[in-house]
Protein backbone atom coordinates (compact mmCIF):
# COMPACT_ATOMS: atom_id res chain seq x y z
CA UNK A 1 0.00 0.00 0.00
CA UNK A 2 0.90 3.41 -0.99
CA UNK A 3 0.71 6.21 1.48
CA UNK A 4 1.36 9.25 -0.16
CA UNK A 5 3.39 12.06 2.40
CA UNK A 6 3.34 15.27 0.18
CA UNK A 7 5.86 18.18 1.02
CA UNK A 8 8.31 18.17 3.79
CA UNK A 9 6.60 21.55 4.45
CA UNK A 10 2.78 20.43 3.90
CA UNK A 11 3.34 17.21 6.62
CA UNK A 12 5.42 17.80 9.36
CA UNK A 13 4.88 19.83 12.49
CA UNK A 14 6.07 23.11 12.25
CA UNK A 15 6.53 25.79 14.74
CA UNK A 16 3.76 27.18 15.68
CA UNK A 17 4.21 31.26 14.45
CA UNK A 18 4.30 33.97 17.03
CA UNK A 19 2.20 36.83 16.63
CA UNK A 20 3.83 39.91 16.17
CA UNK A 21 2.43 41.21 19.67
CA UNK A 22 4.29 38.60 21.23
CA UNK A 23 7.63 40.28 19.74
CA UNK A 24 9.23 43.99 20.78
CA UNK A 25 11.40 45.30 23.59
CA UNK A 26 12.34 43.58 26.66
CA UNK A 27 15.30 44.74 29.66
CA UNK A 28 17.06 41.28 28.58
CA UNK A 29 16.93 42.27 24.81
CA UNK A 30 18.19 46.11 25.86
CA UNK A 31 20.94 44.29 27.67
CA UNK A 32 22.36 41.81 25.10
CA UNK A 33 22.21 45.09 22.48
CA UNK A 34 23.99 47.09 25.01
CA UNK A 35 27.54 46.75 23.04
CA UNK A 36 25.76 47.74 19.79
CA UNK A 37 26.42 51.74 19.86
CA UNK A 38 24.92 54.17 17.18
CA UNK A 39 26.28 53.84 13.42
CA UNK A 40 25.91 56.49 10.35
CA UNK A 41 24.16 55.25 7.20
CA UNK A 42 26.19 55.23 4.77
CA UNK A 43 26.30 58.68 2.36
CA UNK A 44 23.33 58.91 0.29
CA UNK A 45 21.20 56.63 1.62
CA UNK A 46 17.22 57.58 1.38
CA UNK A 47 14.94 57.01 4.55
CA UNK A 48 12.22 54.45 4.10
CA UNK A 49 9.16 55.37 5.31
CA UNK A 50 7.31 53.04 7.66
CA UNK A 51 4.39 53.70 10.39
CA UNK A 52 5.85 51.02 12.24
CA UNK A 53 9.03 49.75 13.53
CA UNK A 54 8.03 46.53 12.83
CA UNK A 55 9.00 43.43 10.20
CA UNK A 56 11.38 40.77 9.39
CA UNK A 57 14.78 39.71 8.72
CA UNK A 58 15.89 37.64 5.68
CA UNK A 59 19.24 36.25 5.51
CA UNK A 60 20.62 34.87 1.81
CA UNK A 61 23.77 32.23 2.41
CA UNK A 62 26.77 32.97 0.90
CA UNK A 63 26.56 31.96 -2.67
CA UNK A 64 22.85 32.36 -2.78
CA UNK A 65 20.35 34.81 -4.02
CA UNK A 66 17.75 33.03 -2.30
CA UNK A 67 16.87 34.79 1.20
CA UNK A 68 15.23 32.79 4.16
CA UNK A 69 14.19 33.58 7.85
CA UNK A 70 16.93 36.00 9.65
CA UNK A 71 18.39 34.12 12.77
CA UNK A 72 17.06 35.07 15.98
CA UNK A 73 18.80 37.25 18.78
CA UNK A 74 19.65 39.76 15.55
CA UNK A 75 19.54 43.12 17.95
CA UNK A 76 17.50 45.96 16.51
CA UNK A 77 17.76 49.35 17.75
CA UNK A 78 16.38 52.45 17.22
CA UNK A 79 18.39 55.80 17.31
CA UNK A 80 17.97 59.68 17.26
CA UNK A 81 20.25 61.16 14.57
CA UNK A 82 23.78 60.95 16.03
CA UNK A 83 22.31 60.47 19.74
CA UNK A 84 24.60 57.53 20.94
CA UNK A 85 21.33 56.36 23.32
CA UNK A 86 18.70 53.95 21.50
CA UNK A 87 14.93 55.18 22.15
CA UNK A 88 13.91 51.59 21.38
CA UNK A 89 16.03 48.61 21.25
CA UNK A 90 14.55 44.75 21.00
CA UNK A 91 15.75 41.41 19.68
CA UNK A 92 14.78 39.26 16.57
CA UNK A 93 12.63 35.89 17.37
CA UNK A 94 13.12 32.51 16.26
CA UNK A 95 11.65 33.17 12.98
CA UNK A 96 13.46 36.32 12.74
CA UNK A 97 10.89 38.54 13.25
CA UNK A 98 10.92 41.69 15.35
CA UNK A 99 8.82 45.11 17.00
CA UNK A 100 9.30 47.76 18.71
CA UNK A 101 7.16 50.44 20.32
CA UNK A 102 6.65 53.18 18.17
CA UNK A 103 8.12 56.59 19.30
CA UNK A 104 7.22 59.65 18.42
CA UNK A 105 7.24 60.68 14.49
CA UNK A 106 10.38 61.79 12.81
CA UNK A 107 13.66 60.89 11.37
CA UNK A 108 15.72 57.80 13.12
CA UNK A 109 18.51 55.51 12.62
CA UNK A 110 17.82 51.55 12.44
CA UNK A 111 21.09 49.81 13.21
CA UNK A 112 20.52 46.05 12.81
CA UNK A 113 23.81 43.79 14.31
CA UNK A 114 25.08 40.66 16.03
CA UNK A 115 27.96 40.59 17.46
CA UNK A 116 29.47 37.37 15.78
CA UNK A 117 26.76 36.26 13.11
CA UNK A 118 25.52 39.28 10.54
CA UNK A 119 27.47 42.18 8.90
CA UNK A 120 25.81 45.53 10.73
CA UNK A 121 23.07 47.14 8.47
CA UNK A 122 22.28 50.36 9.08
CA UNK A 123 18.66 52.34 7.91
CA UNK A 124 17.56 55.76 8.04
CA UNK A 125 13.89 55.46 8.64
CA UNK A 126 11.02 58.36 8.93
CA UNK A 127 8.40 57.26 11.03
CA UNK A 128 5.18 58.95 9.88
CA UNK A 129 3.09 61.75 11.99
CA UNK A 130 -0.37 59.81 10.79
CA UNK A 131 0.26 56.44 10.18
CA UNK A 132 -0.99 55.19 6.76
CA UNK A 133 -3.73 53.19 6.27
CA UNK A 134 -1.92 50.25 5.03
CA UNK A 135 0.71 50.68 8.18
CA UNK A 136 3.83 50.21 6.25
CA UNK A 137 6.62 48.36 8.42
CA UNK A 138 9.96 46.81 7.63
CA UNK A 139 12.33 44.16 5.91
CA UNK A 140 15.63 43.95 6.54
CA UNK A 141 17.54 42.00 4.21
CA UNK A 142 20.92 40.97 6.56
CA UNK A 143 24.30 39.28 5.02
CA UNK A 144 26.44 37.07 6.50
CA UNK A 145 29.81 39.19 8.16
CA UNK A 146 32.02 37.01 5.44
CA UNK A 147 29.42 37.46 2.62
CA UNK A 148 30.83 40.27 0.00
CA UNK A 149 27.26 41.83 -0.91
CA UNK A 150 25.27 44.50 1.60
CA UNK A 151 22.33 44.13 3.28
CA UNK A 152 19.92 46.39 2.74
CA UNK A 153 16.08 47.29 3.63
CA UNK A 154 13.00 47.31 1.76
CA UNK A 155 9.51 48.60 2.67
CA UNK A 156 6.71 46.18 3.80
CA UNK A 157 3.56 48.36 2.35
CA UNK A 158 0.67 46.24 3.77
CA UNK A 159 1.36 45.25 7.73
CA UNK A 160 -2.01 44.61 8.33
CA UNK A 161 -2.33 42.00 5.74
CA UNK A 162 1.30 40.35 6.77
CA UNK A 163 -0.43 39.68 10.35
CA UNK A 164 -3.17 38.39 8.84
CA UNK A 165 -1.25 35.92 6.95
CA UNK A 166 0.02 34.98 9.63
CA UNK A 167 -2.21 33.82 11.79
CA UNK A 168 -3.94 32.88 9.42
CA UNK A 169 -0.64 30.19 8.74
CA UNK A 170 -0.76 29.94 12.77
CA UNK A 171 -4.00 28.74 13.04
CA UNK A 172 -3.34 25.99 10.32
CA UNK A 173 -0.08 24.75 12.18
CA UNK A 174 -1.60 24.82 15.05
CA UNK A 175 -4.29 22.10 14.17
CA UNK A 176 -1.74 20.28 12.34
CA UNK A 177 0.43 20.21 15.63
CA UNK A 178 -2.60 19.16 17.36
CA UNK A 179 -3.03 16.03 14.90
CA UNK A 180 0.31 14.84 15.37
CA UNK A 181 0.49 15.66 19.41
CA UNK A 182 -3.01 13.57 19.59
CA UNK A 183 -2.38 10.72 16.90
CA UNK A 184 -0.53 10.89 14.20
CA UNK A 185 -1.60 7.48 12.08
CA UNK A 186 -5.41 8.18 12.64
CA UNK A 187 -6.57 11.74 13.67
CA UNK A 188 -10.29 11.81 14.75
CA UNK A 189 -12.97 12.78 12.55
CA UNK A 190 -13.51 15.86 15.02
CA UNK A 191 -10.14 17.26 14.61
CA UNK A 192 -10.22 16.15 10.38
CA UNK A 193 -13.31 17.99 10.35
CA UNK A 194 -11.88 21.16 12.18
CA UNK A 195 -9.07 21.24 9.66
CA UNK A 196 -10.98 20.93 7.04
CA UNK A 197 -13.02 24.04 7.90
CA UNK A 198 -9.71 25.67 8.98
CA UNK A 199 -8.66 24.92 5.41
CA UNK A 200 -11.74 25.80 3.54
CA UNK A 201 -12.04 29.33 5.22
CA UNK A 202 -8.28 30.24 4.93
CA UNK A 203 -8.17 29.17 1.21
CA UNK A 204 -11.55 31.50 0.85
CA UNK A 205 -9.66 34.09 2.33
CA UNK A 206 -6.38 33.77 0.37
CA UNK A 207 -8.38 33.68 -3.02
CA UNK A 208 -10.11 37.13 -1.89
CA UNK A 209 -6.50 38.50 -1.21
CA UNK A 210 -5.20 37.58 -4.40
CA UNK A 211 -8.21 39.21 -6.10
CA UNK A 212 -7.80 42.39 -4.46
CA UNK A 213 -4.03 42.54 -4.69
CA UNK A 214 -2.43 40.06 -6.81
CA UNK A 215 -0.48 36.86 -5.27
CA UNK A 216 0.94 38.60 -1.87
CA UNK A 217 4.86 38.09 -2.25
CA UNK A 218 7.36 39.35 -0.51
CA UNK A 219 7.02 43.05 -2.08
CA UNK A 220 3.59 43.00 -0.09
CA UNK A 221 3.79 41.24 2.84
CA UNK A 222 7.24 40.49 3.79
CA UNK A 223 9.21 37.00 3.42
CA UNK A 224 7.46 35.72 6.59
CA UNK A 225 3.67 36.88 5.22
CA UNK A 226 4.98 35.23 1.34
CA UNK A 227 5.74 32.08 3.13
CA UNK A 228 2.35 31.78 4.62
CA UNK A 229 0.38 32.41 2.04
CA UNK A 230 1.94 29.87 0.12
CA UNK A 231 2.00 27.23 3.34
CA UNK A 232 -1.85 27.93 3.13
CA UNK A 233 -2.31 27.10 -0.54
CA UNK A 234 -0.22 24.10 -0.35
CA UNK A 235 -3.39 22.59 2.06
CA UNK A 236 -6.28 24.06 -0.88
CA UNK A 237 -7.85 22.14 -3.13
CA UNK A 238 -6.28 20.54 -6.22
CA UNK A 239 -8.37 22.66 -8.57
CA UNK A 240 -7.23 25.99 -6.34
CA UNK A 241 -3.69 25.13 -6.10
CA UNK A 242 -3.81 24.99 -10.31
CA UNK A 243 -6.16 27.79 -10.70
CA UNK A 244 -3.40 30.13 -8.48
CA UNK A 245 -0.21 28.18 -9.60
CA UNK A 246 0.16 30.77 -12.51
CA UNK A 247 0.58 33.46 -10.06
CA UNK A 248 3.10 31.92 -7.92
CA UNK A 249 5.22 30.79 -11.02
CA UNK A 250 4.95 34.88 -11.94
CA UNK A 251 5.64 35.87 -8.46
CA UNK A 252 8.95 33.60 -8.83
CA UNK A 253 10.19 34.80 -12.11
CA UNK A 254 10.06 38.05 -10.24
CA UNK A 255 11.51 37.20 -7.42
CA UNK A 256 8.74 37.79 -4.95
CA UNK A 257 7.99 34.21 -4.39
CA UNK A 258 10.72 31.91 -3.29
CA UNK A 259 11.97 29.02 -5.24
CA UNK A 260 11.57 26.55 -3.33
CA UNK A 261 7.63 27.52 -2.86
CA UNK A 262 7.14 27.72 -6.53
CA UNK A 263 9.43 24.24 -6.62
CA UNK A 264 6.87 22.25 -4.23
CA UNK A 265 3.66 23.56 -5.27
CA UNK A 266 4.39 22.46 -8.51
CA UNK A 267 5.41 19.25 -7.67
CA UNK A 268 2.31 18.82 -6.00
CA UNK A 269 0.40 19.51 -9.10
CA UNK A 270 2.11 17.31 -11.45
CA UNK A 271 1.87 14.01 -8.84
CA UNK A 272 -1.96 14.99 -7.85
CA UNK A 273 -2.02 14.98 -12.35
CA UNK A 274 -0.46 11.80 -12.22
CA UNK A 275 2.78 13.46 -13.92
CA UNK A 276 6.36 13.34 -13.08
CA UNK A 277 7.49 15.68 -10.81
CA UNK A 278 10.54 17.99 -11.60
CA UNK A 279 12.38 18.79 -8.37
CA UNK A 280 12.06 15.16 -6.54
CA UNK A 281 9.72 17.83 -3.33
CA UNK A 282 7.01 14.59 -3.21
CA UNK A 283 7.32 10.88 -1.69
CA UNK A 284 4.80 8.57 0.00
CA UNK A 285 5.90 5.28 1.84
CA UNK A 286 5.23 1.80 0.43
CA UNK A 287 4.67 -1.17 2.64
CA UNK A 288 6.85 0.85 5.12
CA UNK A 289 9.20 2.58 3.36
CA UNK A 290 9.95 6.06 2.12
CA UNK A 291 9.72 5.96 -1.92
CA UNK A 292 9.94 9.02 -4.07
CA UNK A 293 7.15 9.88 -6.51
CA UNK A 294 8.56 9.65 -10.12
CA UNK A 295 10.91 12.18 -11.16
CA UNK A 296 11.57 13.71 -14.70
CA UNK A 297 14.78 13.64 -15.85
CA UNK A 298 16.00 12.47 -13.02
CA UNK A 299 19.89 12.35 -13.11
CA UNK A 300 19.21 15.91 -13.75
CA UNK A 301 17.13 16.55 -10.50
CA UNK A 302 20.19 18.35 -8.53
CA UNK A 303 21.14 20.72 -10.84
CA UNK A 304 17.39 21.64 -10.87
CA UNK A 305 17.25 21.75 -7.14
CA UNK A 306 19.95 24.03 -6.76
CA UNK A 307 18.46 26.34 -9.45
CA UNK A 308 15.79 26.98 -6.60
CA UNK A 309 17.61 26.80 -3.57
CA UNK A 310 17.19 23.23 -2.56
CA UNK A 311 19.50 20.94 -0.92
CA UNK A 312 20.56 17.71 -2.96
CA UNK A 313 17.70 14.79 -3.27
CA UNK A 314 20.12 12.58 -0.91
CA UNK A 315 20.63 15.54 1.46
CA UNK A 316 16.43 16.02 1.43
CA UNK A 317 15.49 11.98 1.67
CA UNK A 318 17.56 11.78 4.87
CA UNK A 319 16.10 15.00 6.31
CA UNK A 320 12.35 13.20 5.80
CA UNK A 321 13.51 9.95 7.34
CA UNK A 322 14.90 11.75 10.03
CA UNK A 323 11.95 13.50 11.01
CA UNK A 324 9.21 10.82 9.97
CA UNK A 325 11.94 9.34 12.68
CA UNK A 326 12.18 11.31 15.34
CA UNK A 327 10.26 11.66 18.82
CA UNK A 328 6.84 13.39 18.54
Amino acid sequence: MTIRLGTLAAVMVLTVLAPPSALGQTSAAASACQPIGYLEPPIGTAAIVIDQVEGHTALAPIGSRHERSGPDGICVLLFREGNETPVAAGTTNERGRFALPRPAPGYYILVAASLDTIDDLTVPVRLTDIPADPERGLLLHVRAEEDDRSGFASAIPHLALRRELLEMARVDQAVRNEWVRESPGAPSPELLSRMAAIDAANTARLRDIVEEHGWPGSDLVGLDGARSAFLIVQHATHDVQKALFPLVEAGYREGVVSGPSYALLLDRILVRDGRPQVYGSQAGFFDGELVLEPIEDEANVDVRRAEVGLPPLVEYVEQLKSLLSSPR
